[in-house]
């Protein structure tokens, strides 16, 4: 454990992940289960595959380019985490909090996001393919450039959602994009996806 000389502490995990945290007791690696604390913990490049983290608290945690596939995030609390270019494919994200999450260029592939709050979530270049969305909260969310390809929008929450760009081809229709913001129109594919939803 190292003392970083500004009341945080880093320690460096058996597998070779570290971990800061701000003040307080030390957090052990150990810790990676349910209901573990991890807020505020810095766990850039973690190899966290099929890791156990159901009713986690990842609150404000740095998740950047970590490996969370197959991992087990239901109802976990990803409240402003910052999960750049992470890897989150085949995850379980049920009921899970990612209000105002950084995604940006994160891997959602096939990952399974029902029931889940992404407001205000910053998906630019997100790759989610195949995804299931289904009464997901994506009001006020970045959508830019991401790829939604099959992904299912069953009852899913776009008001305001920026999707500029944003490939919808062969999403599951019946979302609400009351007041969003719709694709560029200029794009044939998204133009079949969009009247498909808003039928």
């Amino acid at each position: 454990m190292a003392d970083n000389g500004d009341n945080t502490f880093t320690m460096t995990c058996p597998d070779g992940s570290s971990v800061t945290w701000a003040g307080g007791e030390p957090k052990e690696c150990s810790l990676m289960e349910p209901g573990a604390d991890l807020s505020l913990c810095d766990l850039t490049y973690a190899d966290l595959v099929g890791a156990s983290l159901t009713g986690a608290d990842l609150t404000g945690a740095n998740l950047t380019n970590a490996n969370l596939s197959y991992a087990a995030l239901l109802e976990a609390n990803l409240y402003g985490a910052n999960l750049f270019a992470a890897n989150l494919s085949y995850a379980a994200l049920l009921e899970a909090n990612l209000y105002g999450a950084n995604l940006f260029a994160a891997n959602l592939e096939y990952a399974d996001l029902s029931h889940a709050n992404l407001e205000e979530a910053d998906l630019t270049d997100a790759l989610l393919f195949g995804t299931t969305l289904y009464d997901a909260n994506l009001t006020n969310a970045t959508l830019t450039n991401a790829n939604l390809a099959g992904a299912g929008l069953w009852q899913a929450h776009l008001t305001n959602a920026n999707l500029t760009n944003a490939n919808l081809e062969g999403g599951h229709p019946h979302s609400s994009l009351a007041g969003g913001h719709r694709p560029d129109r200029g794009h044939a594919h998204q133009r079949r996806s969009v009247r498909r939803l808003a039928g």
